[in-house]
């Protein structure tokens, strides 16, 4: 079950990057990314309500660490990263890097949390974010050829 969770989650991850990326275009990037966390937020609320879920948030608020509170910033910060990110950078690209990265910090965490280490993961992860590399700077070479191109059929001066 936990894997068919992953898989739907990565999907709807793409699907909510592609959502996001259109209100970040139609609306500017904060305004866009305003309306994408408060529909979070309210369909948060809303699923709660459905699902019958006591809310004890409010009666337990004061024995929270206020660390836990950061996962909700961390969380609005990945996602202004991401809308700013993705309209300059290819879907694949800005997802394959949020991977590589969120793989290099799980392996930050292993090791200094929980004492793990897995050089087969670094160079998994390293490989990864190499590729990626490799790949923007092949659309970087292909973008250039094809602006030499246009300017040649435009009958511009090449210098």
């Amino acid at each position: 079950m936990a894997i068919i969770l992953s898989i739907v989650g990565g999907l709807i991850v793409i699907a909510t990057k592609s959502l996001n990326n259109a209100a970040t275009k139609k609306l500017n990037f904060f305004p866009g990314s305003t309306v994408n966390y408060l529909t979070g937020t309210f369909f948060s609320l809303l699923f709660l309500l459905l699902l019958r879920q006591r809310i004890e948030i409010f009666d337990k608020i004061a024995e929270i660490p206020p660390y836990y509170f950061l996962g909700g910033l961390l969380g609005l910060l990945a996602m202004l990263a991401s809308n700013y990110t993705l309209h300059r950078l290819p879907v694949m690209h800005s997802t394959t890097l949020i991977i590589a990265l969120q793989m290099l910090t799980a392996l930050y965490i292993d090791l200094f949390m929980f004492n793990k280490y897995s050089y087969l993961r670094t160079i998994g992860a390293l490989i990864v974010v190499l590729a990626l590399v490799w790949d923007q700077r092949i659309i970087l070479e292909i973008k250039k050829k094809e602006a030499l191109a246009e300017k040649i059929s435009r009958g511009d001066r090449i210098e």
